[in-house]
């Protein structure tokens, strides 16, 4: 039996074409053919889905996910969520429009992977970060995630067992970023003191005391700044000025130059496997960027996650994507903060979104973590659309047929509404591109109205 799905609007993920009131025509697993309406026989062994008043687009390509595998959790090699989060974890990807995944928690075995496509129909893959440095300073950080098996491993066995990337390398835990902001400071900060503080109020005290570019300089201890924020945190007369300046220290840079170090290795690694190479962007770290591009240019795909990292100022963060597309990096925009939930949680701004959308650097969008309140792929896409940004085409792209073409491992057949390809698309409001009302995985709808249907696993 075919099926065929009668397209209002349908785009294809290529980033230029967008097509009105098409056939689209699905056999087993893939898309074999895109006609007119009336090429649609009245009669037949066929099943019509009606999408006439709906928009239709591949399903999102998400290269940098984390807590969606059973292995270490983050750059920092935390323990791992139970298997219910991570399940909960992928089912909301895919309520999201996102049908395949990348975990760049970088320490998970294929092994830890392997179950999980039973349970929820997303296409899952990993990235390894498996050298000495990396390993390093997750053990600085964190590490109780890791096992004999996790350190023992190579970049060569997982690529061997299939890993589309090294990555994530450094990461806001091991670096001073949103990791520290909702994991490590606040946990820090209740054990010392015995008050909960927001990840928005953790950051304000890690840049009153570190700076943006986590500088252990006096220099940039802001005195008078700390003293506000303990007032308004509670935590006046239980941590005194100098007493956070040295919680804030040890939780942050310890693991710092190890971590930095790791950016090396892990280039040698992608260069020696010919593999892309995923780099934790932001103040800290974007000069060692900037010095393994420069000297290392165009050899291997490198991508600059989350450009709109919040450890740099709106307009620098621009700057630096610009300097970083120049010397050949791919550009990516992570959908921080862009909607007012997230924002509650995070207390983050839309503005660092907003400037690199605006600017047309980024190539690609993901969703990285952020403390577990991140936004969808399609969310972004979204708000890139209705403000102006770019065009509906370019802007699908970014998360469907450009992120492809960034990680060829990871979506082979996905990505684009292409003969051949497999049926991975979602059905969206015609005006909205965020409102997800169906999403398909191998030509099976796997989601619908917010009702998981699970097909059993993945058959193709």
């Amino acid at each position: 039996m075919h099926t065929v799905v009668r397209c209002g609007i349908l785009i294809t993920g290529d980033g230029k074409t967008c097509m009105k009131n098409k056939a689209l025509w699905i056999k087993g697993w893939k898309f074999i053919d895109i006609t007119n309406y009336d090429a649609v026989p009245e009669k037949g062994d066929l099943k019509v889905i009606s999408a006439e008043n709906d928009l239709v687009a591949p399903g999102a390509v998400n290269y940098h996910a984390h807590g969606c595998t059973l292995g270490p959790l983050f750059p920092s090699a935390a323990l791992p969520l139970s298997k219910e989060e991570v399940i909960s974890n992928l089912r909301r990807h895919l309520s999201q429009g996102t049908t395949t995944v990348c975990n760049v928690c970088g320490f998970s075995l294929a092994e830890e992977i392997e179950d999980l496509e039973k349970e929820v129909p997303v296409k899952l893959h990993i990235a390894t970060a498996h050298t000495r440095s990396n390993i390093k300073a997750a053990e600085i950080a964190d590490g109780k995630g890791l096992k004999a098996e996790h350190r023992s491993v190579s970049i060569r066995d997982m690529v061997e067992a299939g890993a589309v990337a090294v990555g994530e390398i450094g990461g806001g835990h091991t670096l001073g970023g949103g990791g520290q902001d909702y994991f490590y400071i606040p946990r820090a900060v209740k054990a010392r003191a015995g008050i909960e503080i927001s990840p928005s109020q953790a950051r304000e005290l890690k840049f009153a005391v570190l700076g943006r570019n986590m500088n252990a300089g006096t220099g940039n201890v802001d005195y008078g700044r700390i003293e506000e924020l303990l007032n308004k945190c509670g935590l006046s007369g239980k941590i005194t000025v100098d007493g956070v300046i040295d919680l804030i220290r040890r939780c942050v840079l310890p693991s710092v130059q190890a971590a930095l170090k790791g950016y090396e290795e892990a280039y040698s690694a992608a260069e020696e496997f010919c593999i892309p190479l995923i780099l934790h962007n932001s103040a800290p770290s974007v000069k060692k960027i900037e010095e393994i591009l420069f000297k290392n240019r165009g050899y291997i795909t490198v991508i600059a996650a989350h450009c709109n990292h919040d450890t740099f100022e709106v307009e620098e963060a621009v700057r630096w994507a610009q300097r970083l597309k120049e010397l050949g990096a791919v550009i990516d925009l992570a959908t921080f903060d862009i909607t007012r939930k997230s924002r509650q949680n995070t207390g983050g701004s839309p503005d660092y979104f907003d400037a690199m959308a605006q600017s047309g650097i980024a190539d690609i969008i993901s969703t990285d973590y952020n403390g577990g309140w991140w936004d969808g792929i399609y969310e972004g896409i979204s708000r890139i659309i209705k403000k102006g940004y770019s065009d509906i085409c370019r802007a699908v792209a970014l998360g469907t047929g450009n992120v492809r073409n960034a990680v060829p491992l990871l979506a082979k057949d996905c990505g684009l509404i292409k003969k051949g390809f497999a049926a991975d698309f979602v059905i969206t409001e015609k005006d909205d591109i965020g409102k997800i009302k169906r999403v398909f995985v191998n030509g099976i709808t796997c989601y619908e109205n917010k009702a998981k249907k699970n097909p059993g696993g993945l058959k193709k």
